[in-house]
């Protein structure tokens, strides 16, 4: 595998240097910079194969193979297309057009293509997009998995997918709408320690709440401690955080 990331780094500097040579003569810096951010975009996720990993078989085989294939096949993807529209657009029109790919499909079918051609574009930036989507839910499940993340997060639905993380939009304003009973439902909290959890989630710490709620210190660590082991963090930290990630009430998503 370390042998294969290093051969597709190689690569990866020779094309970048070759795009730098022949769109700016004499090579510069500041032409390998802007020759480097449009090589490496093309190739932007193709580390992604690893994220959901669990879900594929025999990953230590095909993982790596993904990797490098799907990087591969990107680049001679791009590669063509970009040569291609070079060959057939002039340099001085080239520079100013907004659609050089509609403009080659122009040339060979008419000015309908470009069309054609900008609904395939549509179609097929709304299947990056759909990947996206589902690769993004992967990373707080499995962090929730591992108890970096609420757990909230780890549940599956029952076809086996990451339904919470995959729905789930953090609102900033949430924690200011989510209430006790909402907490206390979700995670089997009595009122008492729900409030406690509601507290230090909107910034008040521990030493504050004795004289907020009318209670001994000792009582909210009481408090505190079942709220560690009903909601499964081990800090206040943890706590605040979970509640910050917390739908809000009314989601249909609640427990």
């Amino acid at each position: 595998m370390r042998k294969q990331l290093v051969l597709l780094g190689c690569c990866l500097v020779v094309l970048t240097i070759a795009a730098a040579a022949q769109a700016s003569p004499p090579l510069t810096l500041g032409a390998f910079t802007a020759a480097a951010t449009l090589t490496l975009w093309p190739l932007l996720g193709f580390e992604s194969a690893s994220v959901a990993t669990e879900r594929v078989r025999n990953p230590e085989r095909v993982i790596p193979r993904a990797t490098i294939i799907g990087a591969a096949l990107a680049a001679v993807i791009y590669i063509i297309a970009s040569t291609t529209v070079q060959i057939l657009i002039p340099a001085d029109e080239l520079a100013k057009s907004n659609a050089p790919f509609a403009d080659v499909a122009r040339l060979f079918f008419g000015d309908a293509a470009g069309h054609w051609l900008a609904l395939f574009a549509a179609i097929s930036g709304f299947g990056a997009l759909n990947g996206w989507i589902l690769l993004q839910g992967e990373l707080p499940f499995q962090l929730a998995r591992d108890g970096v993340f609420p757990r909230y997060f780890a549940r599956e639905s029952r076809h086996h997918t990451p339904a919470r993380a995959l729905v789930v939009i953090v609102d900033p304003a949430a924690k200011s709408r989510t209430t006790a009973s909402a907490i206390q439902a979700a995670y089997g909290l009595t009122a008492a320690e729900a409030r406690v959890a509601l507290l230090l989630a909107s910034g008040v710490n521990g030493a504050q709440m004795p004289a907020l709620l009318g209670v001994t210190a000792a009582t909210i660590k009481t408090h505190l401690k079942r709220c560690f082991e009903k909601t499964g963090v081990h800090s206040q930290a943890e706590l605040s955080r979970l509640l910050t990630l917390f739908p809000p009430t009314g989601s249909p998503f609640d427990p």
